[in-house]
């Protein structure tokens, strides 16, 4: 997803992703100051500390590694939110489903198609 290229100064919020929420037991939402922006790449990372600066893409604010991404940039804490709340609604609605197969009429398997294929927005 293409994103507006930040400014040195904005304050963007860093989630840890992959082996590094493992190693941290769990997702945290880090707030972070870029640091330095160029032609393809910038730099974020927590106030005061060199070492925790990361490189991202321009485009799509993807970290730039030789190995695994640690982190996932948000413009705002509401997005992260936003798209947490949305995936927990996915799992949901498949465990729903996944618990339900064999048992549900195929009226109603039907009609869930139905609205899956006709989505309101």
């Amino acid at each position: 997803m293409k994103r507006p290229a930040p400014k040195v100064g904005d304050t963007l919020f860093s989630l840890n992703i992959n082996n590094n929420a493992a190693r941290n037991r769990g997702k945290k939402l880090t707030p972070v100051v870029v640091k330095k922006v160029g032609r393809l790449y910038f730099y974020a990372g927590t106030e005061g500390f060199k070492a925790s600066d990361r490189k991202y893409s321009l485009k799509d604010w993807s970290q730039v590694s030789e190995y695994m991404a640690d982190s996932k940039l948000y413009p705002t804490a509401k997005e992260w939110l936003n798209e947490d709340e949305s995936n927990r609604i996915y799992k949901d609605i498949f465990g729903i489903i996944e618990r339900r197969k064999g048992m549900m009429s195929l009226a109603d398997l039907k009609n869930i198609k139905h609205i899956l294929d006709n989505p309101t927005w």
